[in-house]
């Protein structure tokens, strides 16, 4: 693993609250990931292919003094894609419900040759092997919530589920402040997700079409009632940006102020 570079470019304005983080100044703290260590030391470990491919600096910020910026090139090769990535050891279980706060900047010229292959930039992945039961990612020319639905390590009970999705022309150039509550379970009546983006509960809005729909919730819903852990096991956070090796050229984003609380 490459060490990631401490950088201090020309600061930026900070923005005070990521994704409504003052309302939680009550719940209880389970994990800060948001970069004011000045470095990568909140986060397990992170995985990176090139020297200076995490940056942790006041180059463009959203709160407090510091973001990590994120450049995956080609060539970052780790798996089935090219990766930038840190992970936290954040230790979800069943019956837990979390809630995570961060925001995430996309670039003015953030490239959209997504179409036939996939990005991610926050996920979580089950403690076993597998693609992540819960993600953010970008497909085409949209940002799309996708769940994937386990009935025990390595086995999917149905295809990945896209409960929600907006474009991505719509937060390029700016920070959008995200904030997503879980309820960590195996079982589908005990099991959510929530989504806000920037400060605004999202109604699901499936694909058309996708005749699953009304078994989570449906169209217009604000929770997917949906197992999100893989039976018998545990979840943790991964952020950065890893993408298919079949997407080529330069991508940068930034992430800041990432928050996990209890409840």
């Amino acid at each position: 693993m490459r060490r990631p570079l401490l950088f201090l470019a020309a600061a930026a304005t900070a923005v005070a609250g990521v994704g409504g983080v003052a309302s939680a100044a009550t719940q209880r703290v389970v994990f800060t990931g948001d970069w004011e260590s000045g470095d990568t030391s909140q986060w397990a470990d992170c995985q990176s292919g090139h020297d200076g491919a995490i940056q942790v600096g006041s180059q463009r910020v959203r709160q407090g003094r510091v973001a990590a910026r994120f450049e995956v090139t080609d060539g970052d090769a780790d798996s089935f894609g090219d990766r930038v990535e840190c992970q936290a050891s954040t230790g979800e279980s069943e019956g837990e419900v979390r809630t995570y706060r961060w925001s995430t900047y996309f670039p003015a010229a953030f490239p959209l040759r997504n179409a036939d292959s996939w990005a991610t930039f926050t996920q979580w992945h089950c403690t076993c092997s597998g693609s992540p039961t819960l993600g953010l990612f970008l497909q085409g020319r949209q940002i799309q919530l996708r769940v994937l639905r386990y009935d025990g390590a390595g086995d999917t009970a149905e295809g990945e589920l896209i409960p929600w999705g907006r474009a991505l022309t719509a937060v390029r150039g700016k920070w959008t402040d995200f904030k997503m509550r879980v309820r960590w379970s195996s079982s589908d009546s005990t099991g959510f997700v929530e989504l806000w983006v920037n400060g605004k509960r999202q109604p699901m809005n499936w694909p058309r079409g996708d005749d699953r729909a009304a078994r989570y919730g449906g169209v217009g819903a604000t929770r997917v009632p949906i197992r999100t852990l893989v039976p018998g096991q545990g979840a943790y956070l991964k952020q950065g940006l890893y993408r298919s090796s079949s997407i080529n050229g330069r991508a940068v984003l930034f992430h800041d102020g990432m928050r996990m609380t209890a409840g």
